[in-house]
């Protein structure tokens, strides 16, 4: 809770004072305007109800305060010297602290409040504090909320209670992350065991209730906003049904947590509250938990969303079984959140989104399958979720690694030292699932494994591919395993390596600066780069191959960078000239270095397609990204 300098100086001056101290004395003692000390007792008035203290006003005596007991005035001064230690919010000066003073000041009162007092506590003028409200407007509208005026009165916020609560945890959430306080809060909960958040915790523990540590953050925030509500005569009057799903467990822990507060805080939480306390906490739970919510719709969302992404990107993922369950379940937690107007936070959804660029563009797609399916677009922090989920498939799409089935002829001591060798070199993409003898091939069950790789020759024909290596291996033997590898690669997981924002077509260049200008940007506006080095990125890039007769030129960027797993293409309205040699269909590719045969997969089959003049003329008549892409899945 936050506390302005005026608010302190006027409590601890009321503290310090047996009897009533009337205005004109409080200005005299503080140097606070006079007509200013209205508004402020207005705010005193509501924080010392949150601490459960009194604020008696009379007319031509003043104010006094007023301790039922068992408090103290003792008490209160401790309390005070405490908020403003915590206080972590420094005097509203800039716009964003603005709006979040003005939301607060609104919403924690009943009365209305003039646009003048306001330009008078934030120490701006009126026009500033009006270009305010249009922002804060834009604000409270997603959570339903508005503002009215009243002629002679002032401004207020209208909205039903819920909703009202909604703007004040995004505040003091937002606060907390910016403030670094979540993890602080946690290690406090483990050191006090006086805490209310240790007993919230120790109850969540008793009914085996599993919750991340921001998503507990999250909800032991949502917990001291409505205790706060409560306590300054801001109540749920009607409780959301829940009658198809009144048994979760979560409701029952719920009414345990609401019991144990009223008992340690004296306060009383109505039954409204209590079942939106569980509702929170089902909202927050693991997607795990909320299975069996909404399991049809869940399931067409779920299949139309991996049908829209291979129609966006051509990306197949419908033999996918992992993602479509993770979507399946997911989805289900999604529709139950959508259904109660609550919130599953990710704070790395910025992150996310610039670090798994392709997957988050597809959960952008998924979210527009929501919104055809008559549901809410997901959030920001949903949208992360799904990235997550998505880019997870991506990585086992790609390099999911090929189960050997290793033949050693020799020794055991040469077997070993090739299997070291192979893990050494390919363990990211091999592993060795069981060695044996040649003589014993005909009883191994094949479909068990993706290779055989063998120090024996072979002449007959196995249903996997077999590989032949030199006992003692060499650069060839490494070299015959990479073009395994590639050769797996043609057949699954090229179309991952692309992205249609990295694409662009119709580009008007004259010339290679241009063209190299125009791809900067375009990874750029994409990943956000801040080098400005990168501007020059194709001259600064090693030409590997081309074939200029067909108008493919095909770039390597060959320095450390962030651009690892990453091709950009741009074809353009003519052909332009780079080293004397005409181009059109220009493309850089960015791979880390134990994915080098990323790299070469797709540059044998650029260079495949560069040689027919006719899958050539298909790219350039029609430089779409999907046409673009079916022909590189067509022909690889």
């Amino acid at each position: 809770m936050k506390t302005h300098k005026n608010e302190t100086q006027i409590i601890k001056l009321l503290c310090s004072s047996s009897s009533y101290l009337s205005s004109y004395q409080i200005s005299e003692q503080t140097g606070i305007n006079r007509r200013l000390i209205r508004n402020e007792m207005n705010n005193i008035k509501s924080l010392l109800k949150s601490l459960g203290y009194s604020l008696i006003s009379k007319a031509s005596k003043g104010y006094i305060i007023e301790c039922p007991p068992p408090n103290t005035i003792q008490d209160l001064i401790k309390k005070i010297e405490q908020l403003e230690q915590k206080s972590y919010i420094a005097f509203p000066n800039l716009p964003n602290e603005r709006h979040e003073f003005i939301i607060r000041r609104l919403l924690n009162t009943n009365d209305y409040i003039k646009i003048d007092d306001l330009a008078d506590e934030l120490l701006i003028s009126r026009s500033s504090v009006s270009n305010d409200l249009k922002e804060v407007k834009q604000i409270i509208k997603k959570d339903h909320l508005s503002i009215v005026q009243r002629p002679g009165y002032g401004i207020k916020i209208i909205g039903n209670e819920l909703d009202c609560r909604k703007p004040l945890v995004d505040i003091l959430y937002t606060n907390f992350k910016n403030a670094a306080l979540f993890y602080n809060l946690l290690r406090n909960s483990n050191q006090d065991g006086d805490l209310i958040e240790t007993t919230i915790i120790d109850i969540l523990e008793r009914y085996h209730i599993e919750i991340s540590d921001i998503s507990l953050c999250d909800f032991l925030l949502t917990t001291s906003i409505s205790i706060t509500r409560n306590r300054l005569g801001f109540y749920l009057k009607e409780a959301q049904d829940i009658e198809d799903i009144k048994d979760k467990i979560e409701f029952k822990c719920a009414k345990d947590i609401c019991r144990t507060l009223e008992r340690l805080l004296n306060i009383t939480l109505s039954i409204p509250e209590e079942i939106q306390m569980g509702i929170e906490l089902l909202s927050k739970r693991s997607y795990k938990e909320t299975a069996n919510y909404h399991e049809k719709e869940a399931n067409i969302i779920a299949k139309q969303a991996i049908e829209d992404i291979y129609n966006y990107s051509l990306i197949d993922f419908k033999n996918n079984k992992y993602l479509y369950n993770k979507l399946f379940i997911y989805t289900q937690s999604v529709l139950l959140r959508q259904r109660f107007g609550t919130k599953l936070r990710n704070p790395l959804y910025k992150e996310i989104e610039k670090k798994y660029t392709l997957s988050y563009e597809l959960a952008e797609i998924i979210s527009e399958t929501f919104k055809r399916n008559h549901y809410l677009p997901l959030t920001q922090s949903e949208l992360s979720h799904f990235s997550i989920i998505i880019n997870t498939s991506l990585n086992e799409e790609i390099q999911d690694k090929k189960r050997v089935l290793l033949i050693c002829g020799i020794s055991n001591d040469c077997r070993e030292l090739i299997e070291w060798q192979i893990k050494e070199r390919f363990g990211n993409e091999l592993k060795i699932v069981k060695s044996t003898q040649f003589y014993k091939l005909r009883y191994e069950v094949l479909s068990h494994y993706d290779v055989i790789i063998s120090t024996i020759p072979n002449y007959e024909t196995f249903e996997i591919p077999y590989i032949y290596i030199n006992s003692i291996m060499e650069n060839e033997d490494f070299n015959v395993i990479k073009n395994y590898l590639a050769y797996s690669f043609y057949n699954h997981g090229v179309e991952t390596l692309f992205h249609p924002k990295l694409f662009k077509s119709e580009v008007k260049a004259k010339n290679f600066q241009e063209v190299s200008k125009e791809m900067y940007q375009l990874i750029h506006n994409q990943l956000n780069l801040k080098n400005k080095s990168f501007d020059k990125i194709l001259i600064d890039s090693k030409l590997t191959d081309y074939k200029h007769n067909q108008s493919i030129a095909i770039f390597k960027y060959n320095r450390a960078s962030s651009l690892n797993e990453m091709v950009s293409v741009i074809i353009t309205e003519n052909q332009i000239m780079i080293k004397d040699k005409p181009a059109q269909i220009i493309i850089l590719l960015s791979f880390k270095d134990r994915n080098e045969y990323f790299a070469k997969a797709l540059t044998d089959i650029l260079i495949h397609i560069a040689e027919n003049e006719k899958i050539v003329n298909q790219i350039l008549t029609n430089p779409t990204y999907n046409n673009f892409l079916r022909i590189i899945k067509q022909y690889k």
